[in-house]
């Protein structure tokens, strides 16, 4: 049950602090909550835990919904004239290594 509480933790912070992030970083945020379901739904596959399978199903469809939302919201804004930011990803963590 521990993955559980702490994907629910993941989408009451996410929920939370949308209005503290931009469309682009909301965007990012769900695809990596997406890619860490799938990793986890992998792992629980591999467990035999169909109990645990069936949770991150669901939670899937909920951040795949959200995902959808954000990408609508931005599409909307961008039609009343706002300009998408350049998207870095994972640039944090190469900086200073050239």
């Amino acid at each position: 049950m521990r993955s559980c509480r702490a994907t629910s933790r993941i989408f009451s912070y996410f929920a939370n602090c949308s209005r503290l992030f931009g469309l682009e970083e909301l965007i990012a945020c769900w695809e990596a909550i997406l890619l860490h379901i799938e990793l986890w739904s992998k792992v629980a596959r591999r467990r035999d835990r169909e109990d645990i399978v069936r949770l991150l199903h669901h939670e899937r469809a909920e951040a795949a919904a959200a995902l959808a939302r954000v990408h609508e919201d931005l599409e909307k804004a961008e039609s009343e004239g706002y300009e998408r930011k350049e998207r870095e990803i994972y640039g944090f963590m190469s900086r200073g290594m050239s």
